[in-house]
């Protein structure tokens, strides 16, 4: 009987590889009477470690296991980390319509720690050849995009409704139309209307 109640104050946890768990937190003390299902231990695991994201509709699409994310903390500005997505959540959430993806990363140095905040850098889609338009130079008419064009004897302006993809700070990708090679405004577009007349300063 001794022996049995000896057993019992001893608790075995084990886990399927050789990477070691560290104590992040304790529940119960030394001496303590517990039940079955009490909570003792948080353990928690430094190498590798996951991050946990949860994106919008319009960047899920894109995802794929196994593909590469950078991660930056305020913690440690100076440093850049990589992994790979190791989970992509099947279903959204129904309170914000986000769905949970995990980042794998490796962190031999355990400078990252549970529970800091991070962002995550995940290239969607990559176009080397996309025309770009300075986020500046867009403004909205009558519920429309578009920017202000200098007409070929750089006397006027034209508004010209735009189609724009890719956000990406300071730019916007241009879909439509092709507007390689011409001069659009950048300031001042509210004092300007369709075919206003303008007079361009020389560059020299």
């Amino acid at each position: 009987s001794a022996q049995i109640n000896h057993d019992q104050t001893r608790v075995r946890l084990t886990w399927g590889d050789d990477s070691s768990r560290l104590v992040a937190e304790r529940f119960a003390s030394a001496g303590e009477y517990i039940t079955a299902g009490t909570a003792l231990l948080r353990l928690v695991q430094l190498n590798p470690i996951i991050a946990v994201a949860h994106v919008a509709e319009q960047e899920y699409q894109p995802l794929k296991l196994q593909q590469t994310v950078t991660l930056t903390t305020t913690a440690l500005p100076q440093h850049l980390f990589q992994g790979v997505i190791s989970h992509i959540a099947p279903v959204f959430r129904h309170s914000s319509r986000q769905a949970r993806i995990e980042v794998r990363l490796d962190n031999q140095d355990e400078l990252l720690k549970p529970g800091l905040f991070a962002t995550l850098n995940i290239r969607l889609e990559h176009r080397p050849e996309a025309l770009r338009l300075p986020e500046v130079a867009i403004s909205e008419r009558d519920g429309k995009r578009g920017v202000f064009v200098v007409s070929s004897d750089r006397n006027s302006v034209t508004w010209q409704t735009i189609t724009t993809g890719i956000d990406e700070p300071p730019w916007s990708e241009l879909l439509h139309p092709d507007l390689s090679g011409r001069q659009v405004v950048t300031l001042g577009q509210q004092l300007l209307q369709d075919g206003s007349a303008i007079s361009l300063k020389s560059s020299d």
